[in-house]
C-alpha cells in the first residue's frame, strides 16, 4: 500500500499565527419562501426609448457625444440567480489515507508480462471457448455427413411354418390332406451410397425348406441367391447430390469456424494488449504524481523554514500546501485510474473470481514498444489482403456458396438413371420317392402293366416289342444333395438372371429446382458484394494504421521534446529561487507543468504501443507474433484457475 504524509499540522498553526486575523462580515440572509419566483424589471426593446412611471416617453435628451459613444462601454447583464441552500460537506480526517489504496486488493503486486497476459486471456476467454465449440462441432458434422457413404451391412435370419389347404388334386399332402411347410433360413445384406452417387445392394440368401407335399421332388430342399443391384445418375446428381453437398458444406465450415475463431483470438490479443498498455501508464501516472507530490512537499518544509527565517511571505506555505492537496487529490484519481484498468485486464486473463490474483495488484513488466521504421503503405494493403483472417472467412463462404449453386444448377436437369441387376440362384435337395405321389405311383403302375402285357404278347406270338420307357422325368444328378451343393449350384452358375433399365424422370415446370437456383446465385451475388466490401474496408484500416504510427510515432517525440523543456525550466526556476530571483508561485508553476509533461510523454509511449499492436492486427501479423494456435484457445474456461505462464510476485 502507498500512503503519504502530511507534516503540515504544526506548520499550518505556525502560519495562522503569523498571519493577521482577517475581519469576517457577518451578513444576515433573510430564508425566503422554499419555491421564489423572482421577476425582472422592464426594460425597453433595443433601439427605442425608455417610458417613463407616467406612460409619458421621454425624447429631451440628444443622446451622447461621438466622443462618449466611442470610450462607452455596456454594463454587463447577469442572470438571476435563485437562492440556494449554504452547505459545506467536511470529509473525514482519514479520506486522503484511504484513498492510497485501492477497493479489493489487498494481496501482494504481482509482475505479469504483456505474452504471459495474451496466454492467460486465449485459453481461459469466454468467446474464445464458444469458437472453439463450433469448430468441434462443425468436425463432428463432417463425420457424420460422411457416414453416409458407410456400408450397411444387415442380417435377418427367420423361421416360418405354415400348413395350408389341399386345393389341386395333384398339390397335396400325405393322402389328399394339407400341405405343411417349415422354412428356415437368413439372408444378409450390404448396401451403401458410392463418392459418385451410385447406390449399390448385395445381399445372400439360404433356405432350408421341408414338406410334406407329394409333388415336391425333395425333401428337404434347400435355395441360396445372390443378388446385386447396382443404380448409376446419369444427368441429375452424377456431378453432385445432396450428400457430397453436405460434406462440401461441412468442410468450408469448419474452414469458416477456424477463421472465426482466429478473428476472435485476434479480438482478444487486441483487447489484451490495450488493457495492458492502458495498466501500465495508469501505474505510470501514480508514480508521477507521487513524485511530484514529494516535489511539492519538500518545497512546502522548505517554505516553512523560510518563513521563520524571515525570508519568504506566509502566503507561499499556503500556496505551497495547496498544491500538495492538489498533487494528493491527483494520486488519487490515478489511483482510481489503477484500478479501474486492473480490473478490465483481469475480466480478460482470469475466469474465476476466486482466483487469488483477483485480489492482487497486477503491475506490466514488459517495457513499451521500441519505435519501428515505418512501413510501406502498400506491402501493408497486400500483407493485410493475404493474411487477414476475415477475409479467410469470408473466402470459405464463398467456396461453400459455390458448392450450393453447383448443386442447385445440377437440380435443374432432367432424372437419367441406369440400373443393373444380377440374380443368380441355387439349388438341391434329397430327392423324394416317387411313389410318394400318388399321380406318379399310378402312373408307374401302368406303366409297369403295360411292360408286363407286352412281354406277355411278345412271349406268344414270338415279337419283340420294346418296353415303355418311365414318362416321369427326374431332376439332374448335380441337385442331388445338401446345402453346400446348393451354394456350388448358386456360384456355378447353373440358375443365372439378368436385368438392365434406364429410368428418365422430367419434372413439368421444375420451380422447386428454378428457384432454389436462382436463390443460391443470389447469395453468392451477396458475398461478393461482402467480398469486396471487406477488402475495401481492410485497405482503409491498413491506410490508417500506418498513419497511426507515424502521428503517435510524432506525437511521441514531441511529448518528449516538451518533458525535456519543461524539466529544464523546472531546474532553472530552482536555481532562481535559491539566489532570490523566482518566486514560489512559478516554482509550483513550473513543477505541475513538469508532471502534466511528464504525463503525456507517458501517455504518448502507450498509445505507440496500442498504435503498433493496430498495426499488426491490419495486417494479419498479431496471430502470428503471439503464436496463437486456434486448437488450444479457450481450452481451459471450465473449472481452470492456472494459466499455461506463471506469474511473478513481486512484493512478498
Amino acid at each position: 500500500m502507498m500512503r503519504v504524509r502530511l507534516p503540515f499540522v504544526a506548520l499550518l498553526v505556525m502560519v495562522s499565527a503569523l498571519l493577521p486575523c482577517a475581519v469576517r462580515a457577518a451578513s444576515t440572509v433573510t430564508p425566503g419562501p422554499a419555491l421564489q419566483v423572482v421577476a425582472p424589471a422592464p426594460t425597453a426593446p433595443p433601439g427605442l426609448p425608455a417610458a417613463t412611471g407616467s406612460g409619458a416617453v421621454d425624447f429631451g435628451d440628444p443622446g451622447p457625444s461621438s466622443i462618449e459613444r466611442a470610450t462607452h462601454v455596456e454594463p454587463a447583464i447577469f442572470p438571476i440567480v435563485p437562492q440556494l441552500p449554504q452547505s459545506d460537506i467536511v470529509p473525514p480526517a482519514n479520506a486522503l489515507a484511504s484513498s492510497t489504496t485501492i477497493v479489493g486488493v489487498d494481496g501482494p503486486f504481482v509482475g505479469i508480462a504483456l505474452d504471459d497476459a495474451i496466454a492467460l486471456a486465449l485459453a481461459r476467454n469466454s468467446d474464445l471457448a464458444i469458437s472453439q465449440a463450433n469448430r468441434r462441432i462443425a468436425a463432428y458434422r463432417i463425420v457424420s455427413d460422411e457416414g453416409a457413404y458407410d456400408v450397411k451391412f444387415k442380417l435377418v435370419p427367420s423361421y416360418s411354418h405354415g400348413v395350408s389347404a389341399s386345393t389341386n388334386p395333384l398339390i397335396t399332402g400325405p393322402d389328399g390332406g394339407p400341405i405343411t411347410q417349415d422354412i428356415l433360413g437368413a439372408t444378409s445384406a450390404f448396401t451403401g451410397l458410392l463418392p459418385d452417387g451410385a447406390t449399390y445392394n448385395f445381399s445372400l440368401s439360404g433356405e432350408r425348406v421341408t414338406t410334406n407335399s407329394v409333388a415336391s421332388a425333395y425333401d428337404p430342399y434347400y435355395v441360396t441367391s445372390l443378388e446385386l443391384d447396382l443404380t448409376q445418375p446419369l444427368l441429375r446428381n452424377r456431378a453432385i447430390d445432396a450428400t457430397r453437398r453436405q460434406v462440401l458444406d461441412d468442410r468450408f465450415t469448419l474452414d469458416a469456424d477456424n477463421d472465426a475463431a482466429y478473428v476472435q483470438a485476434q479480438t482478444t490479443i487486441l483487447n489484451v494488449t490495450d488493457a495492458y498498455w492502458s495498466l501500465e501508464y495508469a501505474w505510470q501516472e501514480v508514480a508521477v504524481g507521487e513524485a511530484a507530490l514529494r516535489q511539492a512537499e519538500l518545497q512546502a518544509q522548505s517554505n516553512g523554514r523560510q518563513v521563520i527565517r524571515g525570508r519568504v511571505a506566509a502566503s507561499d506555505v499556503v500556496q505551497a500546501a495547496a498544491q500538495v492537496a492538489a498533487f494528493q487529490g491527483e494520486v488519487a484519481t490515478a489511483l482510481q485510474t489503477v484500478a479501474q484498468e486492473q480490473i478490465a485486464l483481469k475480466n480478460l486473463i482470469i475466469g474465476d473470481r476466486g482466483d487469488p490474483i483477483w485480489r492482487s495488484d497486477l503491475v506490466p513488466l514488459t517495457a513499451v514498444a521500441s519505435p519501428v521504421p515505418e512501413p510501406d503503405l502498400r506491402a501493408t494493403i497486400a500483407n493485410a489482403l493475404a493474411h487477414r483472417p476475415e477475409l479467410a472467412r469470408i473466402a470459405a463462404e464463398r467456396k461453400s456458396s459455390a458448392v450450393d449453386v453447383a448443386y442447385a444448377r445440377d437440380q435443374l436437369k432432367p432424372q437419367l438413371d441406369f440400373g443393373v441387376t444380377v440374380n443368380p440362384t441355387g439349388l438341391s435337395g434329397v430327392p423324394t420317392p416317387a411313389t410318394l405321389n400318388p399321380f406318379a405311383a399310378q402312373i408307374l403302375e401302368n406303366i409297369s402293366n403295360i411292360n408286363a402285357l407286352t412281354s406277355a404278347v411278345d412271349a406268344g406270338l414270338g415279337a419283340d416289342v420294346p418296353p415303355t420307357a418311365n414318362l416321369l422325368p427326374m431332376p439332374p444328378n448335380y441337385q442331388n444333395g445338401g446345402f453346400g451343393t446348393s451354394v456350388k449350384n448358386l456360384f456355378d452358375g447353373r440358375f443365372p438372371t439378368y436385368s438392365v433399365s434406364v429410368t428418365l424422370g422430367i419434372p413439368i415446370g421444375n420451380h422447386t429446382a428454378r428457384g432454389a437456383y436462382d436463390e443460391a446465385v443470389e447469395n453468392d451475388r451477396a458475398l461478393q458484394v461482402q467480398q469486396a466490401a471487406a477488402e475495401r474496408n481492410i485497405a482503409a484500416d491498413a491506410t490508417n494504421a500506418v498513419e497511426a504510427l507515424r502521428t503517435d510515432l510524432a506525437l511521441l517525440a514531441s511529448a518528449r521534446a516538451q518533458r525535456q523543456s519543461t524539466q529544464q525550466v523546472y531546474l532553472s526556476e530552482l536555481r532562481r529561487i535559491a539566489v532570490g530571483r523566482s518566486t514560489e508561485f512559478l516554482v509550483l508553476q513550473r513543477l505541475v507543468a513538469l508532471a502534466d509533461a511528464r504525463r503525456n510523454e507517458l501517455l504518448a509511449q502507450a498509445n505507440y504501443s496500442k498504435a503498433l499492436a493496430d498495426y499488426r492486427l491490419v495486417t494479419g501479423d498479431l496471430l502470428a507474433s503471439s503464436g496463437v494456435d486456434v486448437a488450444k484457445v479457450g481450452t481451459m474456461t471450465l473449472g481452470a484457475t492456472t494459466g499455461p505462464a506463471p506469474l511473478t510476485s513481486i512484493r512478498p
